[in-house]
């Protein structure tokens, strides 16, 4: 087994966990139909699980690596292509969610964010945007899960920014098999 094998199932693995972990935070406000207040303190301690989870996978990759040592370079790429298949399960989890589980809090934030935009833009524009198809649009679950990937790659990789330097392993250059296990 190649060290790009397990390179891309360490990824998958913390993907896996970190997916599942913003899913959860993201559903239970959803099924418990919470306020935005409570919504928003959920999402602070999503942020805060994450920032433990990426240490804790990228620390265990760094340590996997042992004397071939990890760069801020290679500790910020496994953190990107981890939150790319993070991505793809909060992604389609968010559109099982706002389909088939809690439809009617997911309307419910749509309708605000309506109102939000006839106060700001008017009556007309929302209209607009209403008859355009875009709400059918965001809802399509190709376009949910392409936005779970863009969202938790742009939160992971400003995660992964401040997280990384501490994930920095000198190599040993006095190592006699300087191979990945």
């Amino acid at each position: 087994m190649g060290t790009n094998s397990r390179y891309a199932a360490d990824a998958a693995t913390a993907g896996l966990v970190l997916g599942l972990v913003s899913f959860v935070f993201v559903a239970i406000p959803a099924i418990l139909n919470m306020g935005v207040v409570s919504s928003g303190y959920m999402t602070w301690i999503r942020v805060i699980v994450m920032i433990i989870a990426i240490y804790y996978f990228g620390k265990r990759r760094a340590v996997k690596k042992g004397d071939l040592g990890n760069t801020f370079g290679e500790a910020y790429g496994f953190a990107i292509v981890s939150m790319f298949y993070a991505g793809i399960i909060a992604g389609f989890g968010q559109y099982i969610l706002s389909v088939y589980i809690a439809p009617e809090y997911f309307e419910a934030r749509t309708m605000d964010t309506l109102a939000l935009m006839q106060a700001s833009f008017g009556a007309d524009y929302v209209e607009r945007v209403v008859n355009t198809g875009y709400l059918e649009f965001m809802n399509n679950p190709i376009v949910v899960t392409i936005s779970g990937i863009i969202a938790m790659m742009l939160e992971g990789g400003v995660l992964a920014l401040f997280i990384s330097p501490f994930l920095k392993r000198s190599a040993n250059v006095f190592a006699e098999d300087n191979n990945e296990e």
